[in-house]
């Protein structure tokens, strides 16, 4: 790569449950913790994963989780030198920002994904705006609304994400 004057920037990680159920966290952990210290031996800052729904009520046992496992990541990033980009399903900014006010371990920041904010409804651009403070790692997909408020992942420009808007909030940031 160096010969090439390329490099790696991210590593994404595929999780196969969310980080907040504690059914295989420790094996989920420590997926995220090696490839956190191989994206630093790649010379790649970020290490970005889903980490499933935010749960609603900020007092239970699954938010509680989910604090802990985002300090344990945050905490892991100081030593290792990758931090990680957690992508959220489409949860409102505010959600996402209250959430990560709880991380106070280390550096923690937000893949965006403009397609994951298609079913809710919002608006990916706005989203982004409130968001743009903590976002270090952007997944560029678009979709479509299905009938039942899911998501549909179509080709790029074929969806319903303003890539205009989009892409002009990203080059500003």
């Amino acid at each position: 790569l160096d010969e090439l004057g390329l490099g790696i920037s991210s590593l994404v990680v595929p999780v196969n449950r969310p980080l907040g159920d504690w059914d295989g966290l420790e094996a989920r952990m420590d997926g995220l913790k090696q490839a956190m210290l191989l994206a630093f031996q790649l010379k790649a800052g970020v290490v970005a994963f889903r980490a499933g729904r935010i749960p609603a009520d900020a007092t239970s046992p699954a938010y509680e989780t989910l604090c802990g496992v985002l300090n344990d990541l945050a905490r892991h990033a100081n030593r290792v030198g990758a931090m990680p980009s957690v992508g959220w399903a489409g949860e409102p900014a505010d959600t996402v920002l209250a959430l990560q006010d709880q991380v106070k371990e280390g550096p923690l920041g937000v893949n965006f994904d403009p397609a994951a904010v298609i079913p809710g409804g919002q608006s990916p651009a706005a989203v982004y705006s409130s968001l743009v403070n903590v976002v270090n790692h952007v997944t560029l997909r678009d979709a479509v609304r299905d009938i039942d408020d899911t998501m549909l992942e179509v080709p790029l420009g074929r969806g319903e994400v303003p890539w205009d808007e989009f892409l002009a909030l990203t080059v500003e940031a």
